[in-house]
């Protein structure tokens, strides 16, 4: 089972990341539209990545406390809005998300 968990852990950990880059690039460029003054433009795109905001707020709720069930499930969920990516091959072995929980929580 500690498998299992370290892996949601990790995983859910570089989803959480990877959400926090994508929410900090929409602001960045919605606010350098806004700075040209395409208000409408920069209000449509924040409006089309709003959807980022509930997964990575429940994801900064739940990592602390390592609710794993709760994690799964919004990786189950964000698995069903998002497409299916394409694997290239690696030369590395390690998943993408591996350490990435103690990335995020160096004292652990």
């Amino acid at each position: 089972m500690e498998k299992v968990e370290n892996t949601v852990l990790d995983l859910s950990a570089f989803v959480l990341l990877q959400l926090k880059d994508i929410s900090a690039s929409v602001d960045q460029t919605a606010g350098a539209w806004e700075k040209r003054d395409y208000w409408v433009k920069a209000d449509a795109f924040r409006r089309q990545w709003a959807w980022i905001e509930k997964p990575l707020r429940a994801l900064m709720d739940s990592l602390p406390g390592k609710d794993v069930p709760a994690l799964e499930k919004i990786i189950l969920d964000l698995s069903r809005v998002l497409p299916a990516g394409k694997s290239a091959k690696k030369k590395s072995q390690s998943p993408s998300w591996f350490g990435s929980w103690h990335k995020l929580f160096p004292e652990s």
